[in-house]
């Protein structure tokens, strides 16, 4: 699918479910990854099975990611406002890891 085909089906199931219920879905996905990455490091014998869990749960989650940010209104331009965000914590992240790697 395409950008705007992506952005048609989100705002679908935004009109269709509410964004209560896409809230929810949201926190659903988020606990569903939270196990999958559980099964993934308790049982690392087991990779091809919890890795595949693992991917498919991460792709729920960016997907609902990406609907919220195309939805909610609380800012102007949530999702660019998050991506500010994303890029100072990755800045951040960075000068974390140049420290630890010179010590």
């Amino acid at each position: 699918m395409n950008r705007s085909e992506i952005k048609r089906l989100y705002d679908k199931a935004w009109r269709t479910w509410g964004e209560k219920a896409q809230l929810g879905m949201l926190m659903e996905e988020c606990a569903e990854l939270i196990q999958a990455v559980n099964k993934y490091m308790r049982f690392p014998n087991k990779m091809s099975t919890c890795g595949r869990s693992l991917a498919e749960e991460i792709a729920d989650v960016e997907i609902m990611i990406d609907q919220v940010k195309t939805h909610v209104r609380c800012l102007t331009d949530f999702d660019k406002y998050v991506e500010t965000i994303k890029q100072d914590k990755l800045k951040r992240l960075n000068k974390v890891l140049e420290k630890t790697n010179d010590e």
